[in-house]
């Protein structure tokens, strides 16, 4: 009851927050309440980073799936892609000018509501004194003494009353969580130098998928005494299980991925890193495939040349012989059917382009809600048929009829984007509109629609706020560069089948196989699994 109770006030404050328009929301943890968590968390058996104790500033708890609450923004972006130029448009100066400001992408989600707590390191008794001294009367929950109503109650009976041992008193469950938050700090720092050292070839948020290549022994191997040698193995794993969960969280459908799932995945795809001296033949003899957290890890072989040259004296940090796919999980038979989204009819006849805004903040009339479609996709629809939509999973059974409904010049561009964005079994894990008629409409997130349906239905989609922290954003494809205010942003609209066939006109890619490198250039290369190569 305490946990549901807990979930329904911060969305509430949730709620509450996003229609006033309030991006910052202070809570008044203090020392006490920090204590009891920690104890708390020793009880449960948590170690290392799990006794950090409650944080000073997070996301918003408790929202997930919440627009315009939890990591996503309530501001109405009437942005579509007939505003943005392509990234064909622009010459190189402005591309360049363009990937040089600032590195936020307009059409990923971004903001969302943030939690501060300035008052952990007061104690209760301090704050009453603080309220008694200026007057204010210090209110407090009667239920909060009573330690039949909960785990908590329990706790903060036992240290009220001292009874504890000194290791499990307030002093020390506070001292432990300082030294616990300085080692967490300490491993992210370095997991985020880690990451930054990663050469991120593709991030396609069309489908959501990651082509990377991992640095490789990067922690400098010293001659260390054996006794030591368990410690550093496990600071090792501990640094790029951080690396992991960073990386994951670009393409993973979860909330939050923890660092105990990945790091069953860190032995898998760094073995160095299990032994201060290791086989090199361990590594190549690795299952080349790996599942986590809703995630696949795909091991191939690369042609591709590293971001440094060979001829440079400066050594390379960087995986000389691999690089990851990393994708999302196709998801089960039995998830997939009882996945699905119903947007309702608009029942009106006016373009949803020349109309206002509701009375809601950031929601457009006629427009659904913004849904998040497998932790990974916001999107909204205007369904001005006189049947239900429906937003549920691309499936093999709809690509045939899908490609019938298309013209002949779509359907060969979505034939070569499909390929390309979505090989294999990715493309099942695509978001899907499915019209009143039980018949894919459209793929929101590759911009492609069936024909002859303009005007009955329209889409807006952004992909789930992430942090690609001091990469170029150029390697996120999917995207338009917008010189307004110079940021750029993800296109993808059903108008974007029109952009595309008038792209396909100009260049004639077909007749262009044999184009120089230089040309190649921002152009999403394609993986032959049969030959183990790659193409263009």
């Amino acid at each position: 009851m305490a946990s549901r109770a807990r979930t329904l006030r911060y969305k509430a404050l949730g709620l509450a927050c996003r229609d006033e328009g309030i991006d910052s929301l202070l809570l008044a943890h203090h020392e006490d309440d920090q204590a009891e968590t920690v104890l708390m968390r020793l009880a449960d058996g948590h170690i290392g980073t799990g006794l950090q104790g409650i944080q000073s500033s997070t996301e918003i708890p408790e929202c997930f799936g919440i627009h315009g609450v939890h990591r996503s923004s309530a501001a109405v972006h009437r942005t579509t892609n007939r505003e943005l130029p392509s990234p064909h448009e622009l010459d190189s100066n402005d591309l360049e000018q363009e990937t040089s400001r600032e590195k936020s992408c307009n059409a990923l989600e971004s903001h969302g509501i943030k939690i501060y707590r300035p008052l952990l390191s007061f104690s209760k008794k301090r704050l009453e004194a603080t309220c008694l001294w200026l007057g204010t009367s210090w209110v407090e929950d009667v239920t909060n003494k009573d330690p039949t109503l909960g785990p908590r109650n329990v706790v903060r009976s036992l240290l009220q009353q001292g009874r504890l041992p000194r290791a499990l008193q307030k002093p020390s469950l506070l001292t432990l969580a300082a030294k616990s938050r300085v080692k967490a700090v300490e491993c992210t720092s370095i997991a985020e130098k880690e990451f930054a050292k990663c050469e991120i070839l593709i991030l396609d948020v069309r489908s959501g998928g990651v082509i990377i290549r991992f640095p490789r022994r990067n922690l400098t191997a010293k001659s260390i005494p054996e006794e030591y040698a368990g410690h550093e193995i496990r600071r090792r794993k501990s640094i790029f299980a951080s690396l992991l969960r960073r990386i994951i969280d670009l393409v993973t459908p979860l909330e939050k991925t923890t660092l105990q799932k990945v790091a069953l995945a860190v032995d898998h795809i760094f073995p160095e890193l299990a032994k201060i001296e290791y086989n090199e033949l361990d590594r190549h003899l690795k299952d080349p495939t790996i599942t986590i957290a809703g995630v696949n890890f795909q091991r191939l072989v690369s042609p591709l040349s590293t971001s440094i040259p060979k001829k440079s004296k400066k050594p390379n940090p960087l995986d000389p012989d691999y690089i990851w796919m990393i994708t999302r999980q196709p998801p089960t038979a039995t998830f997939r059917k009882s996945y699905a989204i119903s947007i309702p009819s608009a029942n009106r006849s006016p373009s949803p382009a020349q109309d206002g805004l509701s009375n809601t903040r950031g929601h457009r009339r006629g427009w659904s809600p913004w849904h998040l479609f497998d932790g990974r996709y916001w999107i909204q629809v205007f369904n001005n048929t006189t049947q239900p939509m429906t937003i549920r999973f691309f499936a093999e059974a709809d690509m045939r009829p899908f490609r019938l409904s298309l013209s002949d010049k779509t359907r060969r561009y979505f034939d070569e984007l499909i390929k390309a964005v979505a090989p294999g079994k990715v493309r099942w894990t695509l978001p899907a509109l499915v019209g009143g008629d039980g018949l894919i409409w459209a793929l929101p997130s590759l911009g492609v629609g069936r024909d002859g349906l303009k005007g009955k239905f329209e889409w807006e989609i952004r992909y789930k706020k992430i942090d690609i922290g001091r990469h170029d954003p150029a390697v996120i494809h999917g995207c338009a560069f917008r010189k307004q205010k110079g940021q750029h942003g993800i296109v993808s609209t059903n108008s974007i089948v029109e952009q595309n066939e008038k792209l396909r006109e100009q260049e004639d890619i077909k007749g262009n196989m044999q184009r120089e490198a230089e040309s190649l250039r921002g152009k999403t290369p394609v993986f032959n699994a049969a030959k183990r190569n790659w193409s263009w």
